[in-house]
């Protein structure tokens, strides 16, 4: 008998990161739409807008579609995930947030925009909402009740590697270190860049495998998705 798979006829919110509009997320949304989800993108200004005006629009967008559709889960690209951290925070328990994966999330902060920070000519490229999370710390433990998968990138291609500001393994932006909390449903390392997170079929397999069973395990009843 086949297990179950409650949230694949539930809407999926992706939600892109810094510099970005959501068209990268576009061969992602398509993976997963090919999987059976229902795969919507969401967008906010990360340069010209706070990180409290995003959250607040990200929560009315999640609270609105709920509102219509029942509960949703949520696939957050690098920066998107503090926005979506933020949107949590705002709906509380109102929230009707299920699942969430995280993709190269700086949820201990970032090192990559400190350093920019700290250099007159890159600090505009950090944009508001980035610097607001510097600015805030980072957090350490997942305080929401939404279960939270993270995968992260090993493969350091991208502006951290010019820059020379991580030491340990990262994706080229976001080290693996920024990317762990306490209290997540799972966490898992790949070989891909901070991009190649939102273009991998092995990654589109495993949001695909956590927003259906809540774990990055791969359970006996799975269906491969199309690369």
């Amino acid at each position: 008998m086949n297990e179950p798979q409650p949230d694949a006829s539930a809407p999926v919110v992706l939600i892109h990161g810094a510099w970005m509009r959501g068209w990268e997320l576009q061969p992602l949304a398509a993976r997963l739409r090919q999987a059976g989800f229902k795969a919507r993108r969401f967008s906010y200004r990360s340069l010209k807008h706070d990180l409290a005006e995003n959250a607040k629009r990200f929560a009315s967008h999640l609270h609105e579609l709920a509102a219509t559709s029942g509960p949703v889960s949520v696939v957050a690209h690098s920066l998107g995930a503090v926005v979506t951290h933020g949107a949590l925070e705002l709906l509380g328990s109102a929230s009707q947030v299920r699942r969430i994966v995280a993709l190269g999330p700086p949820f201990r902060g970032s090192r990559v925009a400190e350093v920019c920070l700290g250099r007159p000519l890159l600090a505009p490229f950090v944009g508001r909402t980035a610097r607001d999370w510097v600015a805030r710390g980072g957090i350490t433990a997942w305080p929401h009740s939404p279960e939270l998968g993270i995968i992260s990138g090993t493969r350091p291609l991208g502006a951290g590697r010019l820059i020379r500001a991580h030491r340990g393994p990262n994706d080229g932006m976001v080290a693996v270190a920024e990317t762990r909390v306490d209290g997540s449903s799972g966490h898992i390392a790949i070989a891909t860049n901070h991009v190649g997170l939102t273009f991998s079929s092995s990654v589109a397999r495993l949001v695909a495998r956590f927003l259906r069973h809540g774990t990055f395990d791969r359970p006996a009843s799975e269906k491969p998705i199309p690369r």
